[in-house]
Parts: structure tokens; C-alpha cells; sequence
């Protein structure tokens, strides 16, 4: 982010999500993320990393 210029603002973990407000190109922008995306991006990158088949485990 540094090299492309972008830079945090402002962080708030709210109940439904995550947002953000940050300046690009003297702008400043705001951006929104649900837990549940949080969630399965983390499940994901969890996965590749660990080498783990996923699709037998069952989900509560």
C-alpha cells in the first residue's frame, strides 16, 4: 500500500464489520467489510497455507 500511496486513516471493528477510512491520490475514500467475508477469506488463505482439504470437514 505504502508504494501505490495509499494511507489508513481510520480503522472501526463495528458490529457487522470492518471499516476503514483511507486517502488515495488526495482523496479520501471509505471501505466496508462484513465479518462473514473476513471470515471465509481467512478460511482460504488458511487452507492454501496449510495444505488442508477442507471439503469432508463438516460446518456447524
Amino acid at each position: 500500500m505504502r508504494k501505490r500511496g495509499i494511507k489508513v486513516l481510520e480503522q472501526h471493528e463495528l458490529e457487522d464489520g470492518i471499516t476503514a477510512k483511507y486517502l488515495c491520490r488526495g482523496y479520501v475514500h471509505v471501505a466496508r467489510i462484513l465479518w462473514g467475508k473476513v471470515k471465509s477469506d481467512t478460511e482460504v488463505r488458511l487452507v492454501a497455507y496449510l495444505g488442508v482439504d477442507i471439503s469432508e470437514i463438516q460446518r456447524s
